[in-house]
């Protein structure tokens, strides 16, 4: 599998906050007992994203969970409006066949819970430094992570997150799919190890 990391601070650039409250939604704290993760993705519009995405929030979110979670969001990649590099996805065999490459991509917001990790930025950067490479040696084709850290506010205290982007891609909508949630699953694992 494919995966990278960067920071993307500044003026102007999004940053993760929690609480958190829009037009119609609101961030959910899906730490309490019994929270229902299910009703927490019921709004995607890509359907094939729910039932996984909230399998990774209930396992991020976990009593044990080093991680709450802010946001996220998943959606078709449409060659129209996104273009997908196979390159950038281990996909090379498919482009050497002259396959088309469907792609749907998630994202997911996150904030350590361990207080001076969350306000430390070298040790942040080494842990996505250490994800990377624990994901890059991840069998998975047609897949890629890219971790963004940003600043991040938790209760008005200030510190750093990670937007974890996941995309797979495929012949078709139900191979990327597929890759996704491979690539989905790995992120979640590596996220519970580190």
């Amino acid at each position: 599998m494919e995966a990278d990391w960067s920071v993307e601070m500044g003026e102007g650039l999004p940053e993760i906050v929690i609480p958190w409250s829009g037009e119609s939604l609101q961030w959910v704290d899906l730490r309490v007992p019994h929270a229902d993760c299910k009703a927490a993705v019921s709004d995607l519009a890509l359907a094939e994203a729910r039932a996984p995405l909230a399998q990774a929030l209930r396992a991020l979110n976990a009593e044990n969970s080093p991680w709450l979670t802010s946001k996220c969001d998943a959606w078709w990649i449409d060659d129209e409006d996104e273009a997908l590099d196979p390159y950038e996805l281990d996909a090379a065999d498919l482009a050497a066949k002259g396959s088309s490459l469907h792609g749907c991509a998630s994202y997911l917001d996150l904030l350590t819970r361990h207080a001076e990790l969350f306000s430390d930025f070298p040790g942040q950067e080494a842990l996505l430094r250490t994800l990377t490479q624990t994901l890059r040696n991840v069998a998975l084709a047609h897949a890629r992570i890219d971790l963004v850290l940003r600043g991040a506010r938790l209760h008005g205290q200030e510190g750093f997150g990670i937007t974890a982007y996941v995309t797979g891609g495929g012949p078709d909508t139900a191979a990327a799919v597929q890759a996704w949630q491979g690539a989905l699953a790995a992120m979640t694992r590596a996220l519970l190890n580190c």
